[in-house]
C-alpha cells in the first residue's frame, strides 16, 4: 500500500469512493442531503487537488485507489474570536469496503498528521454526523476527542 497526495489523474477513482460517503449521508439524512451524482464535483475536486489550501490523500493498492481523505487547511490570523492557528479540517474519509479493517484509514490519517506537523498546524479537526458511529470510532481510535457538539431542532417535525 502506498499513501500519497492525490493528483488530477486520480479524480475518477476518488469520485467513486466519495460516492460511498454521499450514499451513507443520503440514506441516513435524506432530509438534509440531496441525491447525488457525486458527493463532490469533478471541478471542485480538481480545484482542491491543485489548491494550497487543501490536502487530498489517497491510499493505493497497485493502480487502484482504495482510500481517500479530503482536507481543508484553515489559517486563523488576527481573528477576533480565535487564537492564531493553522488547522486541518478533515472533510471526508472513505476506504473501499473490501479494504476496511486493514489499517488503510489509519495509515492515511498518519500521513495527514505528519503533513500537519510539517506545515505548523496546531490541530486536526473532523466533523462526524451522529449516525456515523463507524467514523466516530475510527477517529477516537486514532486519538481524536470530542471538541464540540452541534445540536438541531426540526421545525417541521
Amino acid at each position: 500500500m502506498i499513501i500519497r497526495q492525490a493528483s488530477t489523474k486520480d479524480i475518477d477513482q476518488i469520485l467513486q469512493l466519495t460516492n460511498l460517503v454521499a450514499d451513507k449521508h443520503g440514506q441516513n439524512r435524506p432530509d438534509i442531503f440531496v441525491e447525488h451524482p457525486y458527493h463532490i464535483t469533478r471541478k471542485k475536486l480538481e480545484y482542491n487537488i491543485l489548491s494550497s489550501n487543501h490536502l487530498i490523500v489517497v491510499a493505493t493498492n497497485s493502480e487502484k485507489i482504495i482510500g481517500v481523505i479530503l482536507c481543508t487547511i484553515h489559517t486563523y490570523t488576527d481573528d477576533i474570536k480565535y487564537r492564531n492557528a493553522k488547522v486541518i479540517s478533515i472533510e471526508d474519509t472513505c476506504v473501499d469496503l473490501n479494504f476496511r479493517k486493514n489499517k488503510v484509514g489509519s495509515s492515511m490519517l498518519a500521513y495527514v498528521k505528519d503533513f500537519a506537523k510539517s506545515i505548523g498546524c496546531s490541530r486536526l479537526e473532523s466533523n462526524v454526523w451522529a449516525f456515523n458511529h463507524e467514523s466516530e470510532k475510527f477517529f477516537v481510535k486514532n486519538g481524536f476527542c470530542l471538541q464540540k457538539m452541534s445540536l438541531e431542532y426540526g421545525i417541521d417535525e
